[in-house]
């Protein structure tokens, strides 16, 4: 059963497995306010892992085409600021013919 502790607007703003102190009001599991919190919860969740998801895949794309600049002697790696240029020299494979 969870509990939340309520402002003096009588509104909720986390929920706790095991009451907190005697300020603590148990609700329902089925109660439409702890749905609600739980469902905000799963959409910051769902938004964190598609962020997540979308910078790994903007970092493989950066680094991809760092490689390809570097292949085709556009660019340098010291070109490149001290922590992408250590970064990049340690990620690349050696070229084989």
């Amino acid at each position: 059963m969870p509990f939340v502790r309520r402002d003096e607007n009588g509104k909720h703003h986390r929920l706790y497995e095991h009451p907190i102190d005697l300020q603590t009001e148990s609700l329902a599991v089925d109660n439409p306010e702890v749905q609600t919190y739980l469902e905000q919860l799963r959409r910051i969740a769902a938004a964190k892992d598609l962020l997540s998801s979308s910078d790994a895949e903007t970092v493989r794309v950066i680094e991809d085409l760092i490689e390809v600049l570097v292949d085709r002697r556009l660019i340098m790696l010291t070109d490149l600021p001290v922590p992408a240029s250590r970064r990049s020299s340690t990620d690349r494979a050696p070229v084989r013919p």
